[in-house]
């Protein structure tokens, strides 16, 4: 697959994200002179990149701040926010703070995974009245094991009120283990996170959001990913230029394709 048929980001999975981009997103000089803040770190593998690729620039950079993915504040850092006022606020710090986008999880107090369409709508309002930062929710990822109709049910509902749409909505082009590796202890310390997303799951969402007007985000975490993308732009399911992210992972989840400037190229 050619770059030029994609919007590409790369994300590292335990953490912010940083890749290259087009129009609404900050150049990585706005990005280097606007981050600092406590919640964005983005250190850019793409900086060693050439100006040019497959003859194409790749000067832009994409920031996105993922708040609260899976970590739970007794894993070690107290700040994971929970509330949707916690979501608030951290969204508009990693503004200021030089991000283009924003993914949350929404919460329910005590940390766990809150599906409730309320909820995200909520969240999404009060960060669109305050921030021009691009809105992405998540489907639930693992945590919600549901037919394609209910893991976007909230997605479609919000796309009917111009106040609490997202700008994007997730869809992970493939199936994979999303267990978790303790590299030190030489274990895994879950055995059972099957990620499921069939062709036709796939096909379902990436129909569905184009109908309700919300951009697919389509992560990447390995080529078979990546390929299954392009099958969808050549099927005319995605609109071209895609959006993907490709997902980076370190030796904690195994799935995704190591974030080196090699690996990310292998991507594309």
């Amino acid at each position: 697959m050619s770059v030029d048929r994609l919007d590409v980001q790369c994300r590292a999975v335990r953490g912010c994200v940083t890749g290259v981009g087009r129009a609404l997103m900050p150049t990585y000089a706005d990005c280097r002179r606007r981050r600092g803040g406590r919640i964005v770190r983005a250190h850019c593998p793409w900086a060693k990149l050439p100006k040019q690729v497959n003859g194409k620039r790749m000067d832009k950079l994409i920031i996105e701040a993922r708040v609260n993915e899976f970590m739970m504040r007794a894993q070690g850092n107290p700040h994971v926010p929970y509330s949707s006022e916690e979501i608030v606020a951290d969204a508009l710090a990693c503004r200021k703070a030089g991000a283009a986008v924003l993914h949350f999880h929404a919460r329910k107090p005590d940390g766990s995974p809150d599906h409730a369409t309320q909820s995200y709508a909520r969240t999404v309002r009060a960060i669109r009245q305050s921030s021009d930062i691009l809105v992405h929710p998540t489907l639930g990822d693992v945590t919600l094991d549901a037919t394609p109709e209910m893991r976007l049910a909230h997605i479609v509902a919000m796309m009917k009120d111009p106040a609490t749409g997202p700008h994007m909505a997730p869809a992970d082009m493939g199936s994979l283990n999303l267990d978790i590796y303790n590299s030190q202890a030489r274990r895994f310390e879950t055995t059972e996170r099957i990620y499921k997303n069939s062709t036709s799951t796939l096909t379902y969402l990436c129909e569905t959001m184009r109908t309700a007007g919300v951009k697919p985000y389509l992560s990447c975490w390995n080529i078979g990913f990546t390929r299954c993308v392009s099958a969808f732009i050549d099927i005319g399911i995605i609109a071209e230029p895609a959006y993907v992210g490709f997902v980076l992972t370190d030796n904690t989840f195994l799935g995704g394709h190591p974030g080196t400037l090699t690996r990310i190229m292998h991507q594309t």
